[in-house]
């Protein structure tokens, strides 16, 4: 295939547990949100404080797209803004569990 992208075994595992768990929802609109996504792409500073809807929207869009443009999810995985919504979804569970243990 003229164009196609190879990338690293763990990608393909990173979106196949992104299918698994239910980051990708096939009927979300993400075109639709594309324009309020685009602005967590052009400022990564947003994601810190990213809801948790707003990430998996993130994710969502992220591994969506590449099936429309080869290279995309490599790209905002060297950029380092997948790395940065998973650390803000690491923060958002770390604040539930402070929330729910019991004291």
């Amino acid at each position: 295939m003229i164009g196609h992208l190879e990338y690293h075994p763990a990608v393909y595992e990173f979106m196949q547990a992104c299918y698994d768990n239910a980051f990708v929802q096939r009927t979300f609109d993400w075109p639709a949100w594309a324009e309020e996504g685009s602005r967590y792409l052009n400022d990564p500073t947003l994601v810190a404080s990213a809801s948790l809807a707003t990430c998996i929207k993130l994710i969502m869009a992220s591994v969506r797209y590449e099936r429309f443009c080869d290279g995309h999810l490599g790209e905002v995985i060297k950029s380092g803004h997948v790395a940065a919504i998973l650390r803000r979804l690491e923060q958002l569970a770390d604040a539930h569990l402070e929330t729910t243990t019991i004291r």
